[in-house]
């Protein structure tokens, strides 16, 4: 099937795309359950505040990476938008004879 293809490159190794989208979901997923534990123990979920209160300079940093993974976020959809729109536009070439 072609989204084997896809999801490797030319060496066999998985493309800089999928490993992308693995980490978002790996991130998203992270993000998820730590919210969920937070409420459980105390009932509230937790925002800045209260992170920059119990983590410090930490938080800052912290919240870097989470700039950097939604920059990743905004740059994978770029390139899908930008690979299916090339797709969509060779399909409607006719064909050499």
């Amino acid at each position: 099937m072609q989204s084997k293809k896809m999801q490797m490159d030319s060496n066999g190794q998985w493309s800089m795309q999928t490993l992308g989208w693995l980490m978002v979901a790996s991130w998203f997923c992270a993000s998820l359950l730590s919210q969920a534990m937070y409420m459980a123990i105390y009932g509230l979920p937790y925002g800045p505040e209260v992170l920059i209160a119990k983590m410090g300079i930490y938080y800052w940093f912290i919240a870097g990476i989470e700039v950097v993974v939604w920059a990743l976020v905004a740059t994978l959809i770029y390139l899908k938008m930008r690979k299916v729109k090339s797709i969509a536009t060779t399909e409607h070439i006719a064909p050499a004879r």
